[in-house]
């Protein structure tokens, strides 16, 4: 056994200089195995013949919207066992049109459904979508539709032997309260018009909220019926809403796992960088999500031209902050904006870090500089927008980065505001 001796923290601002001292003892012991996980968003451009030699399959988590050709499927099977496949579906619209849920099949069976902006003639489609091959808007605050989604989509699911559905744009309703296609009503079978949340029609309506975390719960009922193993994992990014508040635990408490499409970077929007008060939240929600059994999928996009190193280890940082120790249900993608589908490794995830000694903490002093121990190496995050950190870490050491190149010069590693630095002892 070896001690990790002293982590000196040091944070310089422009007027003082903050010194902690924090010492943990452990064991360290260089694992074989790589310890950061990481899935696929979608797998369409993922030939199943590849899956046997693609780079980091066993540390492939999870799949979401996974494919349902027999091939893939056995590919996964026989290759990447470990890995929790999800079944796509969006919560507020049909399945894809593909698949004979079309316009055309909606008018025909279920006419009352189908949602339709203020004219009472136009269906409100999203992003200029159009029949015959438009997801179609359906009334997802009818009980009828919600028994519909769980009982067909639930059973494919079950039937793929899929441990999880994918809720996607979830976020887009719960949180936003958006109304992308501006749904304004529905036709009843009687012919009468009946007017759907607040009936306006408004791209914003202030109870779609509600109404997007009933869905939720309710699915979860009709789940725990028909596939009560099958989680429910909706793309929901918490942004500015606290995790310990009543409407993220229900999110929490109906969900087998959630996903994050902003992630850390913030949907690589501006310095694709979430603030500090945001990377503190989303620290508390997965430690809390983990504490229930729940898991985490954080994905990062960047542009090409934030495609840097320095995002990568921002990413990988503040997702190793939360990361549970030996975690499962727990993983990180990163790339491009939108650019889904592919095999989406990264060297960098070979990095042999080990599992977390301690939960992530910060310096006594307040500042935004997080760090967590781990068994084979150290993560240190300067969350902060205004300073430079400068952290003193145990001389005695030798530390390379996630691409095996020297680092921590001296034993002291200097962060600009908002970047980090995941540290393997060499």
């Amino acid at each position: 056994k070896a001690t990790v001796s002293v982590l000196n923290c040091c944070v310089h601002t422009p007027s003082t200089m903050r010194t902690a001292v924090m010492t943990v003892a452990a064991a360290v012991q260089c694992l074989a195995a790589p310890d950061i996980p990481f899935f696929l968003t979608f797998d369409s451009k993922v030939a199943p013949q590849s899956i046997p030699a693609a780079a980091g399959v066993p540390q492939l988590g999870y799949v979401w919207g996974a494919g349902t050709d027999a091939a893939r499927l056995a590919a996964y099977k026989a290759n990447a066992p470990q890995a929790q496949l999800s079944y796509y579906m969006p919560y507020s619209r049909a399945p894809a049109a593909a698949y004979g849920f079309t316009l055309a099949w909606f008018q025909e069976h279920h006419p009352d459904w189908v949602l339709y902006r203020c004219d009472r003639k136009t269906v409100a489609f999203w992003d200029n979508e159009t029949a015959p091959t438009g997801s179609v808007p359906i009334d997802f605050t009818n009980p009828e539709v919600i028994a519909w989604q769980a009982a067909n989509q639930s059973a494919v699911a079950a039937a793929l032997g899929y441990p999880l559905m994918a809720i996607d744009n979830y976020g887009v309703g719960a949180r936003i309260m958006a109304n992308p296609g501006r749904a304004c009503g529905v036709w009843l079978r009687n012919g009468t018009w009946a007017p759907w949340l607040s009936g306006t029609g408004a791209s914003v309506d202030p109870l779609m909220k509600e109404a997007s975390l009933r869905w939720l719960e309710l699915m979860r009922v009709q789940m725990d019926t028909l596939a009560p193993s099958v989680g429910l994992v909706p793309n929901f990014a918490l942004v500015n809403w606290p995790w310990d508040g009543a409407d993220a635990q229900r999110v929490a408490a109906a969900s087998g796992a959630v996903l994050s499409e902003r992630g850390f970077t913030a949907w690589g929007w501006g310095n694709a960088r979430v603030p500090a008060a945001e990377l503190r939240n989303i620290l508390g929600w997965m430690e809390s999500l983990a504490a229930q059994g729940k898991g985490y999928y954080s994905i990062n996009e960047v542009t090409a031209e934030g495609h840097t190193a320095a995002s990568i280890d921002w990413a990988l940082g503040c997702f190793l902050l939360g990361k549970s120790a030996n975690a499962t249900n727990q993983a990180v993608w990163f790339g491009l904006q939108q650019a889904y589908g592919g095999w989406s490794y990264l060297p960098e995830y070979a990095a042999p870090i080990g599992q977390p000694l301690a939960p992530h903490a910060a310096l006594p002093t307040g500042a935004d500089v997080l760090f967590r121990n781990y068994t084979n190496g150290v993560v240190v995050v300067n969350a902060g927008a205004d300073a430079p950190a400068t952290v003193a870490l145990d001389p005695a050491r030798k530390y390379v980065d996630p691409r095996g190149a020297a680092a921590a010069p001296g034993g002291a590693v200097v962060l600009e505001p908002q970047s980090a630095a995941v540290l393997v002892f060499h």
